[in-house]
């Protein structure tokens, strides 16, 4: 589709992409810090970039359902789809990612 300014799924992926290129390029662990899997609930991939000097969390709701993780945010970063703080830990609506500190 050429028109793509006209087409609201183009915009919405292009502001999802403009995102993900500032936050990357706000966040240099995202690019060069190490990578490491964490255990989480079924249906919710956990995992953390790190180095020496800071670290984030990607949580990413893979299922239809609403998930909470224990994980208590200090500050969220980046969110796509329905994503909070509650009172035990992360919430992730159906399908979100999240990207906290």
């Amino acid at each position: 589709n050429w028109q793509w300014e006209s087409d609201a799924k183009a915009l919405e992926l292009r502001a999802f992409y403009r995102q993900c290129i500032l936050l990357r390029r706000d966040h240099s662990v995202l690019t060069d810090g190490e990578f490491e899997f964490i255990q989480s609930l079924d249906g919710v991939l956990l995992y953390r970039r790190f180095d020496q000097d800071s670290q984030l969390y990607c949580a990413i709701n893979l299922s239809p359902q609403q998930k909470s993780i224990k994980e208590t945010p200090d500050e969220l970063y980046f969110t796509e789809g329905k994503a909070r703080v509650g009172k035990k830990g992360l919430v992730l609506g159906a399908y979100a990612i999240c990207v906290y500190r």
